[in-house]
């Protein structure tokens, strides 16, 4: 899921005005020769949660007449991403941050076509405190960005294809 969280980030920033190559994982040591404006990722720790259910029942690819795929949710995973918004200017980061928020899918499908839902949770500002003399501008926004979605697995079932009294349930599997 981090792979998918960056890059829809990465998506969101460069619809909203941030080349992609900006948008970086966080460096360890801040420095002038860092591009900017930038979105730096911190991928905070995720949860995983025990959750059964059945979502789906459906014929099985290639084998439709004979067999029926069950489909059951078993975890729900959880991954914040602190994504930090740093710039030099005031004006353009509000901007940013609505072009930004508002380009985030509310929803995606993940390499296995399971649902993936992206939520931005939390909003901080920091840099705009001080009035002196700065000769160095940095200005930051952090949100928090919560992406949600589930592990799956699937169970292939026979088809019951006829049932005898004498002779019992034929399932129809030979392989």
């Amino acid at each position: 899921m981090r792979i998918l969280a960056g890059q829809i980030i990465r998506d969101a920033a460069e619809v909203a005005g941030v080349a992609s190559d900006a948008v970086m994982d966080k460096p360890d040591k801040d420095t002038v020769m860092l591009a900017v404006p930038r979105v730096e990722l911190v991928y905070k720790e995720g949860t995983m949660k025990k959750s059964f259910a059945r979502l789906s029942k459906f014929p099985t690819p290639n084998q439709e007449t004979t067999h029926r795929t069950i489909r059951d949710r078993i975890y729900t995973l959880e991954l914040p991403v602190q994504a930090t918004v740093v710039c030099d200017d005031e004006a353009w980061i509000e901007t940013f941050l609505w072009g930004f928020v508002g380009a985030l899918p509310d929803s995606v499908a993940d390499d296995l076509g399971n649902l993936v839902t992206v939520s931005a949770t939390r909003s901080a500002l920091g840099g705009f405190g001080a009035r002196m003399v700065e000769v160095f501008i940095k200005r930051k926004n952090t949100i928090t960005i919560t992406f949600a979605g589930i592990i799956t697995r699937d169970t292939v079932l026979p088809l019951i294809r006829s049932v005898d009294v004498e002779t019992g349930v034929d399932y129809v599997f030979k392989s």
